[in-house]
């Protein structure tokens, strides 16, 4: 997977889904990566939104799909080694709100 994150930050021009702009994927920040797959982050130049990008590598090659959010790297970071919020956490603030 290391070989084709090179690769693709070496070679590929992103768009941004927000404002449609192109920049290099030189910026990308990986967030975790493992053996066929990478979770990156990434952060248009100009609009300045955020993509959080999963990249797979399969039999059709690398697959990249991203998801437009308002977290930065460090969020990411934060959120991805955070408890999970359960069901009983969602009714208690629910109860707590009403």
């Amino acid at each position: 997977m290391q070989k084709s994150l090179d690769k693709l930050q070496k070679e590929l021009v992103i768009y941004c889904p927000l404002c449609n702009g192109d920049y290099h994927p030189k910026d990308l920040k990986t967030v975790e990566s493992t053996q066929g797959a990478a979770l990156m982050h990434s952060q248009c130049p100009k609009c300045r939104g955020s993509i959080l990008s999963l990249l797979y590598h399969d039999f059709l090659g690398v697959t990249l799909v991203g998801l437009a959010t308002d977290l930065d790297f460090n969020d990411v970071l934060r959120f991805k080694n955070a408890t999970r919020v359960t069901e009983d956490d969602i009714l208690e603030t629910y109860q707590l709100l009403n």
